[in-house]
């Protein structure tokens, strides 16, 4: 399966860069020279220390009760030093996944299925199923249901705001979406508005200390 480029995702101290358009991570090292009598006409390098960076571009967005905000709060982030996180997430990111709308805990069932289109589907984290909500009554089998009723191992489903879980052993884990996480200084901001184009901005930070990778 080919990652696909929405699928990755900077936060910025836990928000999402908003309207951002594209993203780049750069990771390096330092290469020491060793070469010595022995190595003869060829050099011979071993890593030294590892620096990143990230540069994110995309656009400028507005809004009726504040035109200038977004504006504003991309020109302000150069000299703040912030804690970037990759993810994946998207509800196109693993091919199958079935869609939830939230958690409950022990859901009043009735007694019988329905024959109506769900308002709503959960995860019952009480009796680790999934239910289903028409108007106010929770059901446990309903119209639709297949591949909810008896998720098989390791099948995923994602949540609107793109959180993905994992069946496992019978329960619904959240699976690790993190890719990476370090604090980073903004550096630069530049913000471009030319007449038949939309308004954009790119930034770029450069990471202080240690990019975790994640598992």
């Amino acid at each position: 399966m080919i990652l696909h480029g929405r699928n990755l995702i900077i936060k910025n101290d836990g928000v999402a860069v908003a309207a951002s358009k594209s993203c780049t991570i750069e990771v390096q090292t330092d290469e020491i020279e060793v070469s010595s009598p022995l190595t003869g006409q060829w050099k011979k390098y071993i890593a030294g220390r590892k620096s990143w960076k990230v540069d994110v571009s995309g656009l400028v967005t507005w809004q009726r009760s504040n035109l200038g905000g977004h504006l504003r709060s991309i020109l302000a982030w150069p000299g703040q030093t912030v804690t970037l996180q990759t993810e994946l997430a998207g509800d196109t990111l693993v091919p199958g996944a079935l869609p939830f709308d939230d958690f409950v805990e022990n859901a009043t069932l009735q007694n019988v299925g329905t024959s109506q289109t769900p308002d709503a589907i959960y995860w019952d984290t009480g009796r680790n199923i999934f239910v289903a909500r028409v108007g106010l009554l929770f059901y446990s089998s309903w119209v639709g249901d297949e591949g909810y009723a008896s998720p098989d191992t390791d099948d995923y489903f994602y949540t609107p705001n793109g959180k993905y879980y994992v069946f496992v052993m019978g329960i619904l884990d959240a699976a690790d979406q993190v890719v990476c996480s370090g604090l980073a200084l903004c550096r630069t901001v530049r913000a471009a508005g030319t007449v038949g184009n939309l308004a954009s901005y790119t930034a770029q930070f450069q990471g202080s200390g240690e990019l975790t990778i994640g598992e």
